[in-house]
């Protein structure tokens, strides 16, 4: 049975949010994910991106930054749609989730160190969701561990929540 969706299943790239710059730039990651899903659009992979992302600091949001990068690599202000408000990833998804056409077919956009932890949280919100990560350039051994690090701190924090029922 082949599970493929069928052509009528819209197909939404979800791009999760990472830091702006305190000038308010897009960090490495959050134009590495934004570029990744203007190719998604460009290779009729996706219809629609969903970009998620709060944390205004420096009087926008991540999602208005990422709109901003999408629509200078050539996606249609019409195919966007921001979410502002997620302060966190458990945030973007379920906040996402609102904004989704019925039967949407997700494809979560994020690093791929990021992946294990956001379909973890995809799963606990009964999301159905594919993975297309963005290739990451070559980078330092220390930037690389920060990440990571980082990442296995954010995973135990989470699993721990949802051990004492918090999430």
């Amino acid at each position: 049975m082949n599970s493929a969706p069928s052509r009528s299943t819209p197909r939404v790239a979800l791009v999760l949010g990472a830091a702006l710059r305190p000038d308010g730039l897009p960090s490495p990651a959050l134009m590495r994910r934004a570029r990744h899903a203007a190719e998604l659009w460009h290779q009729g992979k996706a219809e629609q991106i969903i970009a998620s992302g709060g944390m205004e600091q420096s009087g926008r949001s991540e999602a208005e930054a990422m709109q901003e990068v999408l629509i200078a690599e050539g996606v249609p202000e019409s195919n966007i749609i921001c979410e502002k408000l997620a302060r966190n990833t458990w945030e973007n998804l379920s906040l996402s989730r609102e904004l989704l056409p019925d039967g949407a077919m997700v494809v979560l956009v994020t690093d791929r160190y990021h992946a294990f932890r956001a379909g973890l949280m995809a799963q606990r919100l009964r999301m159905d969701v594919e993975f297309d990560c963005p290739r990451t350039p070559r980078t330092p051994v220390w930037v690389r561990f920060k990440g990571y690090t980082r990442e296995a701190f954010a995973l135990l924090v989470f699993l721990f929540r949802l051990a004492v029922g918090k999430f």
